[in-house]
């Protein structure tokens, strides 16, 4: 309700873009480009990489050159395209992660916490990797009294505009000011 006294319409959008039509390509770009860059170091010394960063690096040595112009082109194609869906809006706002935060002993093992953190950047990755200016605002807490962030984005070049929205939205409440409760151990 903040947010829509401090702008003149809101409205829903949708877009036929998906979350695959981005990371896909990114994972081949960032797999191929990661072993480019480590593969000496790797060969000369692999005891220094942690395990499944190390899975990560070898899997860009599979990339082929056609899979990986495929896949620029792709990010290419979904980045003008996304730039396309402000057509008829000028920004867009979603929650910055689809799943509430979790306590920072709740990860455990680093090989095991992958798909979680992963799951924590769903909103937030695909809209960097579009090129799209974002920027997270605090706007509440969970039950558990864990900080839950509102994501705002807009077209390429609108970083004033998104910017003005995410100010407005913090002098109409006082989430920004507010600090969880801290339980020690």
């Amino acid at each position: 309700k903040k947010l829509t006294r401090s702008q003149r319409d809101v409205a829903p959008f949708a877009t036929d873009a998906s979350y695959a039509s981005v990371m896909e390509p990114y994972v081949a770009i960032l797999s191929a480009e990661a072993y480019e860059f480590h593969k000496e170091y790797v060969a000369k010394s692999p005891e220094l990489y942690q395990a499944a960063t190390l899975r990560r690096i070898r899997a860009g040595a599979d990339v082929s050159l056609s899979t990986y112009m495929q896949s620029r082109r792709r990010l290419d194609q979904a980045r003008h395209a996304a730039a396309r869906c402000f057509a008829d809006v000028d920004l867009l706002v979603t929650p910055t992660t689809p799943v509430p935060p979790f306590a920072l002993g709740e990860l455990g093992d680093p090989n095991t916490a992958r798909p979680l953190e992963l799951r924590m950047l769903h909103n937030t990755r695909p809209l960097n990797l579009l090129g799209l200016p974002t920027i997270s605002v605090p706007c509440g807490f969970t039950a558990e009294r864990l900080p839950i962030g509102l994501q705002i984005s807009g077209p390429p070049g609108s970083e004033a505009t998104v910017l003005r929205l995410a100010r407005a939205y913090e002098r109409a409440t006082a989430w920004h000011q507010s600090v969880p409760v801290m339980n020690a151990g």
